[in-house]
């Protein structure tokens, strides 16, 4: 299956493409929904994306927040 965008995360939530997804490549801060707050929506339903996290607030609270919720890091995106 080809990449697909979705708007926001609760756009990919309402699309139904879960058990068709591999992985999703999200930024911590999103209109609506942030990336945590999908992931965290996506771990009650029991549904095990891996999810590859990206911000341009590479802030120590979305560090921290991303060890706690089991990632092993989070990628800074450059901005010019």
């Amino acid at each position: 299956m080809p990449a697909q965008a979705f708007a926001s995360g609760e756009e990919f939530l309402k699309s139904g493409q879960r058990q068709h997804t591999a992985c999703l490549i999200a930024d911590i801060r999103m209109p609506g929904m942030s990336g945590l707050e999908l992931q965290a929506q996506l771990n009650a339903d029991h549904c095990r994306i891996p999810i590859i996290f990206i911000t341009a607030h590479g802030d120590e609270q979305n560090a921290n927040a991303g060890v706690a919720s089991g990632r092993s890091g989070v990628y800074g995106k450059t901005v010019q």
